[in-house]
């Protein structure tokens, strides 16, 4: 099975094993059929099918007595070596729903050594990672087994240091830990304290993008346990303290400044000189741009969410802020 780029190829190498067919052996040769290496599998099945994808990995579908599976292997060019990216086995036959999320389903009831290589190598691809380590991580939690275990310092370690180098470019690391808040706690509250102490270091208080979006990591911290020991409670208040309500009354005191202007420029009354109310109108105007402005960038960085995001009904950061 020739890669795409024609430089390698994939060899499956079949037997006969009494009533069974047998994969017994997985090579990878060069372009000028030079032996490279090999995996043995030692899968028996009953039907087989395979795919190289796009990425020159090897997908492999086959069906024995009791289960029906999916496994992807890839070859190493730099080590020489197979390895296996992904697996996945039902005991009914696998349709296209099992497939139509985005992002491939992961299982813990597998092989040990073949889930700890692909817990492995999700976590050394930082790409994966993102895509994979909220699914991943309740998994690692749920498991008793401590060579899956220790996998969840692991993560833990990966995420804050990644966060720490990029607070901006890779802030969405977070959501690997945030999203299993809850898991943690009932398992592992100690990461809990711990997490909220790394993020009292590493959340800048001058970084808008932090409370910025509707989807904020930040805002994601929205559980229970987060507010209820002291080191949540810090960095909530550190953070209002330090720019979240100057932020707000500032918000206020200009739409404030507008609204009276207008209305008192709108006013039928005489006790106002036309002078004076043409000032009126033109620091109202001001304003109103000011806030014309506001809204056109937010439309132009989100147009979707903006019409659609129920939150502009009240004004998108206000309201984030009331909560």
């Amino acid at each position: 099975i020739n890669f795409n780029n024609q430089k390698y190829k994939w060899r499956i190498e079949l037997e006969n094993d009494f009533k069974l067919d047998k994969l017994d052996k997985l090579s990878v040769y060069s372009d000028k059929e030079e032996f490279l290496c090999s995996k043995d599998l030692g899968i028996k099945f009953t039907t087989l099918n395979w795919k190289i994808l796009n990425n020159n990995a090897l997908a492999i579908r086959y069906s024995g007595y009791s289960d029906y599976s999916i496994k992807i292997y890839e070859y190493d060019i730099s080590n020489k070596k197979i390895e296996i990216k992904y697996y996945y086995k039902k005991s009914v036959e696998l349709n296209g729903k099992d497939f139509s999320g985005p992002i491939l389903p992961i299982m813990s009831d597998i092989e040990k050594k073949d889930l700890i290589k692909i817990v492995d190598s999700i976590i050394e691809d930082d790409r994966c990672f993102a895509r994979y380590g909220p699914t991943l991580l309740p998994i690692l939690i749920k498991s008793t087994d401590l060579n899956l275990t220790h996998y969840i310092e692991v993560i833990y370690n990966k995420c804050i240091k990644l966060v720490k180098e990029d607070p901006k470019g890779k802030l969405k690391f977070l959501n690997i830990i945030t999203s299993s808040m809850n898991d943690l706690y009932e398992k592992y509250p100690d990461y809990i304290t711990k997490f909220n102490s790394e993020m009292f270091m590493i959340l800048d208080p001058s970084n808008e993008r932090i409370v910025d979006g509707e989807y904020s990591h930040f805002y994601a911290f929205s559980h229970e346990e987060f507010y209820s020991n002291w080191n949540g409670e810090a960095i909530i208040r550190f953070k209002w303290n330090k720019f979240g309500r100057a932020y707000y009354i500032i918000i206020w005191l200009l739409f404030t400044v507008f609204l009276v202007c207008f209305t008192i420029a709108s006013y039928p009354t005489n006790s106002i000189t036309r002078e004076i109310r043409i000032k009126l109108y033109q620091t109202s105007t001001a304003f109103g741009f000011f806030h014309l402005i506001h809204e056109l960038r937010q439309f132009i960085q989100k147009p979707d969410k903006y019409f659609f995001s129920h939150m502009n009904l009240f004004g998108k950061r206000i309201f984030k802020f009331i909560l």
